[in-house]
């Protein structure tokens, strides 16, 4: 799940997907947002860095409209 910075008040969308090696592939949907669950679309993630120390995700393919972010950083510990 994604949400805007003002804890989704804005907009909120939601990824299903399928892990195989360092990708993973799936589809997402707005549940909140420009167009309450009218935007939707396929989206295919790489995973940055391991599953011992995974750093964020990558965009690497999506359809649909709507879906703006690329990718995503977080730390682990």
């Amino acid at each position: 799940m994604g949400e805007s910075a003002d804890d989704g008040r804005t907009w909120t969308n939601v990824f299903r997907g399928v892990l195989k090696g360092n990708t993973n592939t799936g589809e997402w949907v707005d549940v909140k947002g420009w167009q309450k669950g009218g935007n939707m679309g396929t989206l295919t993630l790489e995973l940055i860095g391991t599953d011992k120390s995974l750093s964020g995700f990558k965009k690497i393919a999506s359809t649909g409209s709507g879906f703006g972010a690329d990718r995503w950083s977080f730390d682990c510990k």
